[in-house]
């Protein structure tokens, strides 16, 4: 059974995890590479002068649907792992802190350093649009950037199931997730390209799907045509997405809260 968690325990619980990972080597591989990426892209699209758009669409198709999350789980995967390393987690539930709580911030703490990434790449997107002499679409790339992020972790939440489950073997989980998130990557990648792969209902593919109209930030006919080919209800769509997470994350609460210390 899960006991009720008041606000400020939960926020506690944040606070520590954060304080976790303070001098974590790790993290600063992570931030880095949500800092550098995004200025790529931008340089990128700014050397070839290519469309805003373009760069809104390449900072969601490979920085929301591979990089951030692999730079979501792989952070959860620390917190996971920091506990293993430092014998703390017999401490913790000695002391009857709330299990499903403490999975929750190291959740939340996850997904804190994701949307600071996200900002920072919508940051570098104003830079691109003003070298690029485009305004006025900057809300709507704020937009697409934000949601387009949160439905890809979303989706692929199941991957948090694997992480507590392969906890004792820290080189596995970091394979496993990975490779996880680079296949999802490949397959929205050829979405458009493959009615194999168009006809999944894999979440990770709706998710894609139902925000591809986000980034058609100007539109054009030349773009009906991926709207057409990519449109999936959005309902339809968010239900199975949100079922998915909660799912993930039921099923994640009571294998943590069954480990053995």
């Amino acid at each position: 059974m899960l006991r009720l968690l008041g606000e400020r325990e939960l926020l506690r619980l944040y606070i520590n995890e954060l304080k976790k990972l303070k001098r974590q080597k790790i993290v600063r591989i992570i931030v880095a590479i949500g800092i550098i990426m995004p200025a790529v892209f931008t340089v990128m699209c700014i050397k070839d002068d290519l469309p805003y758009r373009s760069l809104v669409a390449m900072l969601v198709d490979i920085g929301n649907f591979l990089i951030m999350p692999c730079l979501f789980y792989i952070l959860f995967a620390q917190l996971i792992q920091i506990e293993k390393q430092n014998d703390t987690l017999k401490n913790i539930f000695v002391i009857d802190t709330n299990k499903s709580g403490l999975l929750l911030a190291k959740l939340l703490v996850s997904m804190t350093f994701v949307f600071i990434f996200v900002f920072i790449s919508w940051l570098y997107s104003l830079i691109g649009g003003v070298f690029l002499r485009e305004f006025g679409m900057f809300g709507k790339a704020l937009i697409s950037l934000t949601v387009s992020c949160f439905m890809a972790i979303a989706a692929s939440m199941p991957i948090i199931i694997i992480i507590i489950l392969c906890d004792k073997t820290y080189l596995l989980t970091m394979v496993l997730v990975n490779s996880i998130s680079i296949i999802d990557f490949i397959l929205v990648w050829q979405l458009d390209m493959s009615e194999i792969v168009l006809k999944q209902q894999l979440p990770i593919l709706l998710a894609y799907r139902i925000t591809y109209p986000l980034q058609i930030l100007q539109y054009s006919s030349n773009l009906q045509w991926g709207l057409d080919v990519l449109y999936y209800p959005l309902n339809k769509g968010l239900l199975i997405i949100l079922l998915t997470c909660i799912i993930s994350l039921l099923i994640s609460i009571k294998i943590y809260s069954k480990k053995e210390v």
